[in-house]
This record gives structure tokens, sequence and C-alpha cells, in this order.
């Protein structure tokens, strides 16, 4: 299929899906899917004619501003009586216009900070699925991994993988 529908299956039950499809019929046609077997799952919003990429967020879809994609789901969201998902969108508006005979377009570090910003979105839930929090006791507030080890913050995680314990450690000038 080009696009998802209600009639759309596959035999695979992923971990977890992330939605980068334009049309908003085959959005929503994958989010009742996922929803039906319960598959964690994130879409993303417009980020065609967008040059910012400083002010993207992701947050709960009923939560969203500025977006013109994102009103439409929500809308859909609210009259279809969908349970709520978290997506990622930009609160700057869309630039006005387009060339002549040319589509929407977009700018590769904002659409790469979509991307970004929900695989870092999975990375957070996986990570918190599998580490228990009575082994974990971070030193300072927690509230995204990618972003503490960014910022060089002291952190220690212990990750199963397969398995098998992994100690982590992640701070300022230590190995990785």
């Amino acid at each position: 299929n080009l696009f998802w529908d209600n009639g759309t299956d596959i035999p695979q039950r992923p971990d977890f899906v992330i939605d980068a499809i334009d049309s908003v019929d085959s959005k929503i046609a994958l989010y009742k899917w996922c929803n039906r077997f319960g598959i964690p799952f994130i879409s993303s919003m417009g980020a065609a004619r967008r040059c910012d990429m400083s002010n993207i967020k992701i947050a709960p879809i009923s939560k969203t501003s500025v977006c013109p994609l994102a009103a439409r789901i929500r809308k859909i969201v609210r009259t279809e009586n969908i349970p709520e998902f978290d997506v990622v969108y930009s609160t700057v508006p869309p630039m006005a216009g387009t060339m002549p005979g040319r589509t929407f377009g977009s700018l590769v570090t904002v659409t790469g900070t979509f991307g970004l910003m929900m695989a870092n979105y999975i990375i957070n839930e996986i990570i918190h699925q599998y580490i228990k929090p009575a082994d974990f006791q971070p030193q300072e507030p927690f509230p995204n991994p990618v972003i503490t080890i960014a910022t060089g913050n002291k952190t220690r995680y212990n990750l199963y993988c397969l398995g098998k314990e992994t100690n982590v450690n992640l701070g300022k000038g230590e190995e990785r």
C-alpha cells in the first residue's frame, strides 16, 4: 500500500511506530491500528515551510498549537473520540507562500530535528520501560536522557540489552 488505511495490516507487530506520513487519513488509520494492538506510537506533524528548529516540541496532540496539520488531526481525534497520543510539532507558523509551480518544501535541519526528537522520545520510553525505578537513582533531575548527555551532567544508566545488564556512566570527559 502506498497509503495506510483501515484495511491495512501487517503480520509483524513492531515495538514502536514512528509516523511521518503526510496524508491525514493514513496518519489516523495507522494510529488506530497501533492503538488496536497496543503498539506505542509517536507522530510527526507539519515541518513544511519551517526554518527555525529551536521551537520544535513534543506534546500530546491536544496540547499542540500553531501547526495547521496538527489542527486537522486534533479535530479528528476529538470528533472520533480517539485516545490521546504524542506528536512532534513546531510552534513557529509556516512561512507564507511558495514559489509558483512548487509544493510546500522542507528545510533538512527542521525535518532532521523532528526525526531526532522522535528517536530520542523512543529511546527514553525504552529506557524507562526496562530500567526499574529502584535501580535508577539519578543525582540530578532526569527529564530527558539525551539532553542530559548533551549538557554533560553526570548520569548513570543500567541498560538491559539482550538480557544482560550493561553499566554505562556518562558525564563530562568520560569514555562512552
